[in-house]
């Protein structure tokens, strides 16, 4: 069901970042995601630009993407972890603090 938001309030949106939707992991995440949006009534944005700081060819220019989920019209973002697998500890802890992701 879905839920009623009052109408002098804005529709929030959110951005989804994952490494992938060509793989059952994050074709099964986008859809809970989408599912939960559509539930709520939020605006959902997809951004795929695989794994950050990947060293495999050119993928880490894909990254870029990311720089527009942080925009100030998002107002919240849901990361995959899937995107995580060549950075830190310390930067996913900090990945909060990623202007461009």
């Amino acid at each position: 069901m879905k839920k009623q938001r009052k109408k002098d309030t804005k529709r929030p949106t959110i951005s989804f970042i994952v490494h992938s939707l060509s793989d059952s992991y994050g074709q099964l995440l986008f859809a809970g995601i989408a599912d939960a949006a559509h539930q709520y009534d939020v605006n959902l944005i997809c951004f795929v630009g695989r794994d950050l700081k990947s060293p495999r060819g050119y993928e880490s220019q894909a990254n870029l993407i990311y720089q527009t989920a942080a925009h100030q019209g998002i107002d919240g973002i849901i990361i995959s972890g899937t995107i995580s697998n060549f950075i830190t500890n310390e930067e996913i802890n900090n990945i909060k603090e990623y202007k461009t992701i």
